[in-house]
This record gives C-alpha cells, sequence and structure tokens, in this order.
C-alpha cells in the first residue's frame, strides 16, 4: 500500500518531468501594477506612427502597418503629411481612435484589443467620404481594425492582427538595429513590440502542465498542507531549542519571502 509520504515522492518525480513554463520577457509597459489598454496603446502607436516625430526612427512603424495591407498598398508612400490625429470627432460625436494622413491616401484606424468590434462603422466612412470629402479628395481611402485576431468587420474595411503587425514591426527594427545608432527611441519601441507580444501571447502554461494539475488537485493541496505542518513543526523546535540553550523566552513569526518561509525569531524583551 502507497504511504502518504511515498505518494508525494511519486507526485514530485512526475512534477520534475513535466516541461518547463514559458515565462515571457517583461518590459517597462508590463512591469505596473495596471493593465495596458487600447487609449494609451493607441497613444504610443499614434507617436511611432509619425514619420516626422520626435523618435527619429523615420516611417519604420509606419511601414511596417502599410505592408500588413494587402499587397497593393505596400507601395504607398511611407510618410504622412501631417502630425497622427487621435479621437477624431464626427458629426454625430462619435470618435475615431486614430487617423493617419499620407500625401495620396488617409487611414481611419480603429483599435480593439479587447473589447468586441461594434463601432458605428458607416459613420467612420461617412465622415471620410463626405464630412471631410474636399480634404481627402482624391486620396485613396483605408479603413482598417487592429485586433487580435485581425477579424474583417465590415465590408470596405481591412482587419490587421496584432501578430502580424509585430512581425511586421520586428522585420523593419531589426533593419533599424542593423542600419542606424540605437537610441532609447528604438529601445522603447521594442520594449513596446515585447509588451504587445505578451498581450497577445498564449497561456504560458502548457497542456501537459495543465492536465497534472487538474488531476492531482487533492495530492497538490495535501502537499502543500504536509508543508505547512512540517515548517510549523520545525519553527516551534527550533524555539524550544533556543529557548532552552539561551534560558530566556522567544517568539517567533513565519514569513514568506519570495515563495520561501522565512523563520523568525526574537527574544521576547
Amino acid at each position: 500500500m502507497e504511504t502518504q509520504l511515498s505518494k508525494l515522492k511519486r507526485l514530485l518525480k512526475e512534477f520534475r518531468q513535466l516541461p518547463p513554463i514559458d515565462v515571457a520577457e517583461p518590459s517597462i509597459f508590463s512591469i505596473g501594477s495596471k493593465g495596458y489598454y487600447e487609449n494609451p496603446t493607441t497613444d504610443i502607436l499614434a507617436f511611432f506612427c509619425d514619420s516626422n516625430g520626435q523618435h527619429k526612427l523615420g516611417a519604420i512603424v509606419l511601414k511596417a502597418l502599410l505592408h500588413c495591407l494587402p499587397e497593393k498598398y505596400h507601395q504607398l508612400d511611407h510618410a504622412l503629411a501631417g502630425p497622427p490625429e487621435r479621437e477624431v470627432t464626427t458629426k454625430t460625436g462619435k470618435r475615431i481612435d486614430l487617423l493617419l494622413e499620407g500625401t495620396n491616401w488617409v487611414m481611419l484606424l480603429e483599435n480593439k484589443i479587447y473589447h468586441q468590434q461594434n463601432n458605428p462603422f458607416s459613420d467612420y466612412e461617412k465622415f471620410i467620404q463626405e464630412e471631410q470629402e474636399t480634404r481627402f479628395s482624391g486620396k485613396t481611402k483605408l479603413f482598417v481594425v487592429l485586433s487580435p485576431a485581425g477579424e474583417k468587420p465590415h465590408n470596405g474595411w481591412h482587419g490587421i492582427s496584432y501578430p502580424e503587425l509585430i512581425s511586421a514591426l520586428k522585420v523593419q527594427l531589426a533593419e533599424q538595429f542593423i542600419s542606424q545608432p540605437i537610441n532609447k527611441w528604438s529601445l522603447l519601441l521594442r520594449e513596446f513590440i515585447l509588451h504587445l507580444d505578451s498581450l497577445m501571447s498564449q497561456p504560458s502554461v502548457n497542456q501537459q502542465t495543465l492536465d497534472f494539475v487538474l488531476k492531482n488537485l487533492a495530492s497538490i493541496k495535501e502537499m502543500q498542507q504536509t508543508k505547512l505542518q512540517a515548517i510549523n513543526e520545525y519553527h516551534q523546535h527550533l524555539q524550544t531549542e533556543l529557548q532552552n540553550k539561551l534560558r530566556q523566552d522567544v517568539v517567533i513569526r513565519l514569513h514568506n519571502w519570495n515563495g520561501y518561509p522565512a523563520l523568525r525569531f526574537a527574544l521576547s524583551n
């Protein structure tokens, strides 16, 4: 008959044979306490899309974005006629996430990281085609939704997935690292790409590990309880030994340091 100790030893042996868990590389954008959502993501994307911006990276992000569209748009001019425009308001009060205008094209971009695509797409189209008809006359009109899966949300719209954009950005940034001196903005762009990559990545726990945990939930709980009981008894044993050695009362406290028990002792006085 299997004893409790032999069962726990077997469980540990099985655990050691599991493949390691993938841990995403942290970035400057992922170390805060709050999630990173659509508005700040779009703000940063707009900043790096500005081919004349202070980042001095030129049009590498804009080029990556355009290269995620069908091939016929790849030859569009990779430069903006003016700064990117955020939260552009239509006549009906709807807000467009990002408006990018080139010399011969205009792009309306909606950014969806988590929310469903329920935007008033017809209002957005009317803003470009009717409300601002004179301004955008003769220009190629691009309607784009950036989302995790890159679904095409509406007729006449293009869907770009975040993994597609991330892949295109990595290509452009790699070329930038080779051809130009590294500056803080290229490093921050890399951090931004890493963060987007971690947002879009699959859960780091693989299926084999998940199956193991679900199959052995009761045994894992039993192991945790056994660990706590053993540590507490060991702690109290040391307390008794110290009191006998010092001939004084000793108080104890148990803390957790990086997942490990920290046994603390102090004289009562």
